[in-house]
C-alpha cells in the first residue's frame, strides 16, 4: 500500500512539474512562414531559400508582387530574469523584416531626395526607424513655408518606398498560435523643431517633434497637403501662419 501511494505522489509530482517547466517549441515551418508572408503582404509571395543561422534561429526569405525580398525570422528563446542564465523551455519568437529591408534598401535614395529638396542643412540623421530633420523656430510665416517644404519631401520619399503591407498584422493573428508574432519596427518621419536658449550649457531647446510614420498601403499614401495637417497636429508650441 506505502509503496503504491508513494509510487502516486512519485507521478503526481512528475506532472506538477512538467506543468511547470512547460515543453520546447519548435520552430515554424517554411509552409507557415509563407503563409505569414502572405497574410502580411495582401497577395501571393514567392518563396526564395531558407538560411539556418543556427539552432535557435531560422530566416525565410520571400518576395512580393513588388519585387520586395524579405525575410520571416523564427527565433527560439528561453527566459531569464534580469539578464540571469536563460532557463525553462524554449518560446519561438517570429518576425517579419518587411519594413526594414524596404527602408534599408532606400536611404541612400531618400539622402539623394535631401539634396533634390535642397534641405540638407536640416538633415539630423537617418537610422533603421527612420529620418530625422531639425529645424530652428522663426516668425508664423518662415514656420509655415518650412513644415510645408517638410511635407513636400515627406511625400516623396513615401512615394519613393511605396510600401505595401498590414502594419497592425500582428494583432490579427494572435489567437490561437502556439508561436509569438510581431514586426520588427516602424519607420518614421522625425521633424524636431528648436529654439535657441542664453543657457551657454543648453543652448537650443526642442519645442516639439511631428513624428508621422511613412504610409503602407495605396489608400493611405501622403500627399505634401495631408502630410502638412499631420504634422501640424503633432505640433503645440510653434506658432505657425494661417
Amino acid at each position: 500500500m506505502k509503496k503504491i501511494l508513494m509510487l502516486c505522489c512519485f507521478t503526481l509530482m512528475i506532472s506538477v512539474l512538467s506543468g511547470c517547466l512547460g515543453f520546447d517549441e519548435k520552430h515554424i515551418s517554411q509552409k507557415e512562414a509563407q503563409k505569414l508572408a502572405e497574410g502580411l503582404t495582401g497577395g501571393e509571395v514567392t518563396y526564395v531559400k531558407t538560411d539556418e543561422i543556427s539552432e535557435t534561429e531560422i530566416l525565410y526569405y520571400f518576395t512580393d508582387a513588388k519585387g520586395t525580398t524579405f525575410p520571416i525570422r523564427s527565433t527560439l528563446r528561453q527566459q531569464s530574469i534580469d539578464d540571469s542564465k536563460p532557463f525553462g523551455p524554449y518560446d519561438c519568437y517570429v518576425y517579419d523584416d518587411y519594413e526594414d529591408v524596404v527602408w534599408s534598401e532606400n536611404q541612400d535614395a531618400v539622402m539623394a531626395l535631401i539634396e533634390k529638396h535642397g534641405m540638407m542643412e536640416y538633415f539630423d540623421y537617418i537610422h533603421d526607424t527612420g529620418l530625422a530633420m531639425k529645424y530652428y523656430v522663426s516668425t508664423p510665416e518662415e514656420n509655415r513655408q518650412m513644415l510645408e517644404k517638410f511635407a513636400a519631401l515627406g511625400a516623396e520619399i513615401d512615394a519613393l518606398l511605396d510600401m505595401h503591407f498590414n502594419r497592425n498584422y500582428d494583432d490579427e493573428i494572435k489567437k490561437d498560435k502556439y508561436y509569438s508574432y510581431s514586426s520588427v519596427l516602424y519607420t518614421s518621419y522625425n521633424i524636431s523643431i528648436y529654439k535657441l536658449t542664453d543657457n551657454p550649457e543648453h543652448p537650443e531647446h526642442c519645442m516639439d517633434v511631428a513624428h508621422p510614420e511613412f504610409s503602407v498601403s495605396e489608400d493611405t499614401r501622403w500627399t505634401a497637403e495631408s502630410l502638412y495637417e499631420a504634422m501640424l497636429e503633432d505640433i503645440d508650441s510653434m506658432e505657425v501662419a494661417e
